[in-house]
Parts: structure tokens; C-alpha cells; sequence
């Protein structure tokens, strides 16, 4: 039987070659932090770089291909070399500053890649529902990145092969769009995803009902059930979980004076060991460990590769 991913292992075999320096040494972007509302465009560095992004906190908008895009937390956007891409922070009022990891490969690499084309799921760009599988390897990817650490560019080569076959991988388990399979239901609307996910943001340490988010969303409760699987193909309560754990890894990396304990606290845990168990179960390490990975790191290296 052939092999339905013999074309995207050829590919990412040939990126795997073809990466020295994922950034060529040149100081291409390859970031992770906070975009304010009135923050710069984020773009490919001209046609000849890829952009790589996963949003853990806000939304990004613009546009990718001529065609809208909203990238709310936990989504990953893929833009492959002579796509046109505009992105910027939301503005809407009360909206939460947008964190995102940004990579972005350098021109030499694109160029070793020329005679290979880029896997049929980036054309003519890639949008993930629920990338957070993605989270731990860019973390580590930029880390690596953005120090002088011992044989970092030697892990950064599998990094990023790792994190592109982890998108192609889950890009072929995506839903069909609504409408387009008899008899499945639609998914949430943008508006009612950015209502539920504004309720859940504003209230962190809560443990809302389906009814609730149901509520929030202006759906019945059978409406919602139905909609919200197809929109994010999880259920509720997981997808509160992984929220909830990606914000507490956020205050957890700004508010360095702030206790494991605490943090729990503000995410309505009362217990911190059911807290890190959760924590561990999501980001595959403990809170303590997630702190300390950054503490442990080496300082940053002197040539820029800061966001532009």
C-alpha cells in the first residue's frame, strides 16, 4: 500500500539536509513574546522565507493569500515562500496583547528547497485548529535559537522538521469545511467563538457548565455540543483544560516573582498537585520545570534575532 505521506517525508528529509542553520546565522526572526495592538505587521521576511506562527494568547488578523484570517489562541498559521501575508494584532477594545511564536526560515534554506515543492497542505498556506502540540517544540526551537547553548543548531534542525511534520500531520485529520459533508453540523461562527473564548478568558478561575459556555455563545445547549466538537474538535471541557494550562504557562513565564502556588490559585486550583498534574498531562512538564527552562538557558547571543 502506498504510502499516504511519502511526498511530505521526501520533503521534510530534504529540509532536514538542507538545514545548517535554521536562520542561516543572519538573525532572521525567530521569536516568542507579546505583539502590542499597535505593534507592526507581522510578514514573511520578503518571498524567499516561510513564516511559521502559533497564537497562545490575543488574535492576529489579516490576511494570507488575499483571503481573511483570524488567528485565535491555538491556532498555527503556515506561509509558504511568494504567498502574500498581513497580520496584525486585534484592536477591538478590551483585547488581550497577542503572544505568538514566530519563525522564520532563512533564504539560504528556502533556496536549498527550490527544487522540491512545498506539500500540497501549505498551498497556498496552512491553518491549524488546536496546534498546541506544537507549543512545547517551538518553545524549545526558539530557546535554542536565540542562545549560544551547546549544540543548539543541531537540535534546532529536528525541532523544526519535527514541528512542520507535526502541522502536515494534523493538517490531514481537519475536518471538512461546513457545508461541504452532508449531514455535519456547522461549525461555531467566528462571533461565537470569539464570545466563548472571551467569557473563558475573563474568567479564569472558573469551572463553567456546558450550559454556560452554551450561554455565552447564544446557542442552545444541543446546538452548542454539536458546533463546538465540529469547530474544535475536542470537547469543552479539554478545551478549557488546555486554555486554562497555556494561560497559567503565560504567567508563569511573565510573573517570575509569582509562586507555582499562586498562579494555581488565580486558575481556581486549590489543590497544587492536581494543579501540576494537569499541567504536566498538557505541556508534558511540571510547572517548576517550565519556569526553569528559561532560567537554565544561556544568555541570549549578541547578533539580533529579534522580531522585526
Amino acid at each position: 500500500m502506498a504510502d499516504p505521506f511519502a511526498a511530505e517525508q521526501r520533503w521534510l528529509e530534504g529540509l532536514l539536509r538542507a538545514v545548517h542553520d535554521p536562520l542561516g546565522g543572519a538573525g532572521g526572526p525567530c521569536t516568542y513574546g507579546r505583539l502590542a495592538p499597535a505593534g507592526p505587521l507581522w510578514r514573511p521576511a520578503g518571498e524567499s522565507a516561510h513564516l511559521l506562527c502559533l497564537v497562545v494568547a490575543g488574535s492576529l488578523t489579516g490576511e494570507v493569500a488575499g483571503l481573511p484570517v483570524l488567528l485565535s489562541p491555538g491556532r498555527a498559521l503556515w506561509v509558504p515562500p511568494g504567498t502574500d501575508c498581513t497580520l496584525r494584532a486585534a484592536t477591538s477594545a478590551g483585547a488581550t496583547a497577542p503572544a505568538a511564536y514566530r519563525i522564520g526560515f532563512c533564504a539560504a534554506t528556502v533556496e536549498a528547497l527550490a527544487a522540491a515543492d512545498c506539500p500540497r497542505q501549505a498551498h497556498p498556506f496552512l491553518l491549524a485548529e488546536n496546534a498546541w502540540e506544537l507549543r512545547p517544540l517551538l518553545d524549545a526551537l526558539v530557546r535554542d535559537l536565540d542562545t549560544r547553548a551547546p549544540l543548539a543548531l543541531l537540535r534546532s534542525r529536528s525541532l523544526l522538521v519535527a514541528a512542520l511534520a507535526t502541522l502536515l500531520r494534523g493538517a490531514d485529520r481537519e475536518p471538512a469545511a461546513a457545508g461541504t459533508v452532508p449531514g455535519r453540523p456547522a461549525p461555531l461562527t467566528a462571533r461565537q467563538r470569539a464570545a466563548l473564548e472571551a467569557y473563558a478568558d475573563a474568567h479564569p478561575a472558573a469551572r463553567p457548565s456546558v450550559r454556560e459556555l452554551a450561554v455565552a455563545a447564544g446557542l442552545s445547549e444541543a446546538e452548542f455540543r454539536r458546533r463546538f466538537r465540529a469547530a474544535y474538535r475536542l470537547s469543552a471541557r479539554s478545551w478549557l483544560l488546555r486554555r486554562r494550562i497555556h494561560a497559567a504557562a503565560r504567567m508563569l513565564d511573565e510573573a517570575d516573582r509569582t509562586s507555582v502556588g499562586a498562579v494555581a490559585g488565580r486558575f481556581g486550583y486549590t489543590d497544587v498537585f492536581l494543579f501540576s498534574r494537569q499541567f504536566k498531562a498538557v505541556l508534558g512538564m511540571s510547572p517548576r520545570a517550565w519556569r526553569e527552562r528559561a532560567r537554565r538557558a544561556p544568555a541570549p547571543a549578541p547578533a539580533g534575532r529579534q522580531a522585526e
